[in-house]
C-alpha cells in the first residue's frame, strides 16, 4: 500500500517508504522531505487498526509502548519549549517542525477518515463502530481516584470562604456517584451544546463555569456562560470570569465571529442574562474548588488553557489536587485548524498550554483529529428541533450560522461537534482510545507557533533534552464515532437528564 502525505499548498510531500525509515527500515521511496526527524521520532509503527465502519485497515499509529505515569507531585517549574531553541530532535528546529506537520499532514484521512473526506465519516457513523481501550498508567490514576477523600462540609449552594475567592456550589449537589465537574468555557455555539449536555447527564454534577477568551472575548463568554445556566433553568451554577489577556499580556484580537457570529451564539442575539459573575479570579477559584474536594473534581477545558495556567502558577498543589484535566485542543495526527500546524485553542496561549502539559496533573487531551470526524448532519440537526429535549430548538437556530459556516469551508452539511465530543470523553471515556507521552507546543513565533507534538514511544535518548522528565498525557487518537454522535443526539433530544 502506498499512502502520500502532502501538505496542501506545501512542496513537502512524503511516501509511506520514508515513513518507514522513521523505524529504521529500508526506503521504498524518495520522500526525503522528512528525513530531518530521522532521529528524533523513531516510533511509528504500522499497526492494523478497526476503522470504525468494521473492517480493519492499515494505519500509521505510535508504538504500543507507553511513557511512564507522572507522579502526583507537581514537577519542576516547567520552561517554555522552542523548536528552534538548542535541544531538540536531533536536527534543526525548523526543519524538525516542518517534516512533522508534513509527515502528518493526511491522518485524518488514513486514521479516521477526517476532514479529507468528510462524507466517508458520515458512512462511518452508520457502520458497527468498534472500542479500543488502552491499560497502562491510567489503571494507576483510577486505583487513586478510588481512594477514600473528605466531601464538602457544607451544603449545596452555600457559600465558603477559602483562600481569596468565594467557593460557591451549585443546588443538586451531592449525587452519590456523579463526576464533579467545573467547565472552563468560551461559549460559542459547541460550548453551548457542551455544556447543555453536562446538564441533560446525570453522570456529572456542574459545580461550576470558568470563562476564558476563544471564540469570543472574555467579558461575552461570561455574558453567554450565565444567559446558557439561566436558559437551563441553572442560575444557581456559579459563573467567574477569567482571564483577558494570554499569560504573556497578549490581549485576544481574533475571534471567531465568521464560525459562531459576532454574538458567540449564530447571531441568535438572546437576552441579556439577569445573573452575574462572582467576584474574584477564574484562576483562584479553580485553585481553592480542588483544593477542597482533593482528586475529585475534573476540570473540562473547552478553551485556551490561560486560567488552567495561572492555576498553576497560584498553587504548586494544583497538579497534585485535581482529579483530572480534559482539555479539548491540539492537532497531533492532522493539521490544524487555523492554519496547517496549529488549533485554535492551543494557538490562543501556546505558552499556557506548553505549562499546563507539562505540571503533572492526570490530564487527557481531544485534538482535532479526533474531534472533526465527529459529525451532526443537517437532517440529525432537524430531528434535535422536532425532539422532545429542552434545547433543541434553541441549540437547531443557533447552529445555521455553524451549518452555513461548514458548508462553505468545507462543503458539506454538517457541523463539527467539537466540544460535546470532549463532554462525551468526560461521560464514557471507554469510547476513546487514548495514547500515553510527553507532549509540548511550540512557543516561538513563526509559522510553526502552537504546534502540539506528542511522543508515545520509550527510547532512551543520548543527550539531555526539554523532553526529559515531561510528564505523559494521555492523547486521543480515535474514538467510536457512531456511538459518540448517538449519544450526544439521545442527551439532547431527551426531555429530562438522562439517568444511568
Amino acid at each position: 500500500m502506498s499512502i502520500q502525505v502532502i501538505v496542501p499548498g506545501s512542496p513537502f510531500k512524503a511516501s509511506v517508504g520514508a515513513m518507514d525509515r522513521l523505524k529504521g527500515k529500508p526506503s521504498d521511496g524518495p520522500g526525503s522531505s522528512i528525513q530531518a526527524v530521522e532521529h528524533g521520532i523513531d516510533s511509528v509503527s504500522k499497526s492494523s487498526t478497526p476503522s470504525v465502519d468494521g473492517p480493519s485497515q492499515d494505519v500509521f499509529l505510535p508504538s504500543d509502548q507507553h511513557a511512564e505515569s507522572p507522579s502526583r507531585d507537581p514537577p519542576a517549574a516547567a520552561q517554555p519549549f522552542s523548536f528552534a531553541q538548542k535541544s531538540r530532535l536531533g536536527g534543526p528546529g525548523t526543519s524538525v517542525a516542518a517534516a512533522v506537520v508534513t509527515a502528518i499532514a493526511s491522518a485524518d484521512q488514513h486514521l479516521l477518515a477526517g476532514e479529507g473526506d468528510p462524507k466517508r465519516v458520515l458512512e462511518q457513523q452508520g457502520g458497527e463502530a468498534k472500542r479500543q481501550r488502552v491499560s497502562g498508567p491510567t489503571d494507576k490514576r483510577q486505583v487513586a481516584a478510588e481512594e477514600p477523600s473528605t466531601p464538602p462540609d457544607q451544603p449545596a449552594g452555600s457559600d465558603v470562604s477559602i483562600g481569596e475567592s468565594p467557593l460557591v456550589l451549585g443546588r443538586g449537589g451531592g449525587r452519590p456517584h456523579a463526576k464533579k465537574i467545573v467547565i472552563d468555557t468560551d461559549p460559542g455555539i459547541d460550548d453551548a451544546y457542551a455544556i447543555l449536555l453536562a446538564l441533560q447527564s446525570s453522570e456529572l454534577e456542574l459545580l461550576a463555569l470558568t470563562t476564558i477568551f476563544g471564540n469570543v472575548r472574555t467579558p461575552l463568554a461570561t455574558s453567554n456562560a450565565l444567559h446558557l445556566l439561566e436558559l437551563a433553568g441553572r442560575p444557581d451554577i456559579p459563573v467567574i470570569q477569567g482571564e483577558v489577556k494570554s499569560l504573556k499580556g497578549v490581549a485576544k484580537e481574533r475571534i471567531a465571529s465568521f464560525v459562531h457570529g459576532e454574538d458567540g451564539l449564530g447571531n441568535t442575539w438572546p437576552r441579556p442574562p439577569v445573573g452575574k459573575a462572582l467576584t474574584g479570579s477564574a484562576a483562584q477559584y479553580l485553585v481553592d474548588v480542588v483544593k477542597k474536594n482533593p482528586r475529585e473534581i475534573t476540570i473540562v477545558a473547552l478553551g485556551p488553557l490561560t486560567n488552567l495556567a495561572q492555576a498553576v502558577l497560584l498553587d504548586p498543589n494544583f497538579a497534585s489536587n485535581v482529579g483530572e484535566i480534559v482539555i479539548l485542543g491540539g492537532a497531533f495526527l492532522s493539521n490544524g485548524n487555523v492554519n496547517p500546524a496549529a488549533e485554535a485553542n492551543i494557538l490562543g496561549d501556546p505558552e499556557a498550554a506548553d505549562l499546563v502539559f507539562g505540571c503533572g496533573a492526570p490530564i487527557k487531551v481531544i485534538g482535532l483529529d479526533v474531534t472533526r470526524n465527529i459529525l451532526m448532519t443537517e437532517v440529525q440537526l432537524q430531528r434535535l428541533r422536532d425532539s422532545d429535549g429542552p434545547f433543541g430548538k434553541y441549540l437547531h437556530n443557533a447552529s445555521l450560522f455553524y451549518l452555513k459556516y461548514h458548508v462553505e469551508a468545507y462543503q458539506q452539511n454538517v457541523i463539527m461537534l467539537h466540544d460535546p465530543s470532549v463532554m462525551m470523553a468526560v461521560i464514557q471515556p471507554s469510547l476513546f482510545t487514548f495514547r500515553e507521552g510527553p507532549v509540548r507546543v511550540e512557543v516561538e513565533e513563526g509559522p510553526f507557533r502552537a504546534l502540539t507534538l506528542a511522543y508515545f514511544g520509550n527510547k532512551k535518548w543520548a543527550a539531555a533534552t526539554q523532553w526529559c522528565s515531561r510528564p505523559s498525557v494521555e492523547v486521543a487518537v480515535a474514538c467510536n464515532v457512531r456511538q459518540v454522535v448517538q449519544e450526544i443526539m439521545d442527551r439532547l433530544s431527551s426531555p429530562s437528564p438522562v439517568e444511568v
